[in-house]
């Protein structure tokens, strides 16, 4: 149907293509070097006259025997682009869950005294929850890979350094940083406390008192406990990606490290890694496995489960044919009843 302006006369003019010709036959049209059409100029097409004259007596009121009217559409795009793009920025930002401007200057955040090759950045949270109002960022190269954390106000003012207790040089603490609930969870995937690379987590208020250390009640050499976290106001998830010779889990805790909960796919297989990545939106938890190998080496699934770990459902990457090394659920992300 012709958008209003386009073409002249009735506003539920569609365009009709006639071709006389043996069925399956095909032609070619060349139309370089013919009729130079002028923008809004009014012209008919034969083809489409003679199927209204074969229907009706006359065409349309208001075609004035004028099929059609040429709108050159690529110019007048090219001619309004500024215009259109800023009416594209506008629905972009209309339908974003987030409000924002991109054409504000953006909040630059770095450390107060920044530290050659400490790797700030790594790892990145935001509260989500709309009360605790701060940003943590990893550095866990720092320090000899001891690894600090920095957390800001959402302004970028107000940097508090937290450092674990307990460093160890290579610990990596700041590999993975969660933020909600008042709280801020810190990985540090090759803490050695349960053998080498077994992984910790510690929570720490916003200001980085109260620290409490956690490790699995199951941790075991290589497991990497800590190598990413999430949490919501009410729990917090880590990651054990090396878990049961690398099958995976992921652990839930209450904010303050109690009431341990593993989870585990129904359906895991060595190597699999299980917990590489997963999200939650505090309804459902989406967990990558990566390396599974649904129909294929390392095509990778995603799982989906309740908030303590039941109603597992398994995603799998396309129509299920062999697929390899396509790494399905190596990021995963949940919200808005989406994964």
């Amino acid at each position: 149907t012709a958008p209003t302006g386009m073409f002249q006369g009735d506003a539920d003019t569609v365009l009709l293509i006639h071709f006389d010709g043996e069925d399956a036959q095909t032609y070619t049209q060349d139309w370089s070097g013919t009729e130079s059409f002028t923008d809004g100029e009014e012209f008919h097409n034969d083809a489409i006259l003679e199927t209204w004259r074969a229907n009706s007596a006359d065409l349309p009121a208001g075609f004035n025997y004028k099929t059609h009217r040429y709108y050159n559409a690529a110019d007048s795009v090219l001619n309004n682009i500024d215009f259109l793009a800023r009416e594209a920025n506008y629905v972009a930002i209309q339908a974003s869950p987030f409000q924002f401007d991109p054409l504000a200057t953006p909040t630059l955040f770095s450390q107060q005294v920044p530290v050659q090759y400490g790797n700030y950045g790594r790892s990145v949270a935001i509260s989500s929850d709309g009360v605790t109002n701060k940003i943590a960022i990893g550095a866990p190269s720092q320090n000899n890979y001891a690894g600090v954390v920095f957390v800001y106000d959402l302004d970028g003012s107000n940097e508090v350094e937290i450092t674990a207790s307990d460093a160890g040089n290579s610990d990596r603490f700041g590999y993975s940083v969660a933020v909600d609930g008042g709280k801020v969870v810190v990985g540090s995937p090759y803490d050695d406390d349960l053998g080498s690379s077994s992984g910790a987590i510690y929570i720490y208020d916003v200001d980085g008192t109260n620290e409490n250390k956690v490790t699995p009640s199951d941790g075991a050499s290589s497991n990497y406990f800590g190598e990413w976290v999430a949490m919501t106001d009410t729990y917090i998830f880590v990651g054990a990606k090396g878990n049961n010779n690398f099958r995976g889990a992921v652990y839930r805790y209450d904010l303050d490290g109690t009431n341990e909960l593993k989870i585990t796919a129904s359906d895991s297989l060595s190597s699999d890694q299980f917990g590489y990545r997963f999200a939650t939106d505090g309804n459902k938890l989406v967990v990558g496995a990566p390396y599974h190998d649904a129909n294929g080496s390392n095509e990778g699934a995603a799982y989906v489960f309740d908030m303590d770990g039941t109603n597992e459902v398994k995603i799998l990457c396309g129509d299920n044919s062999i697929d390899t090394n396509d790494y399905f659920g190596y990021s995963v992300a949940v919200g808005n009843n989406k994964v």
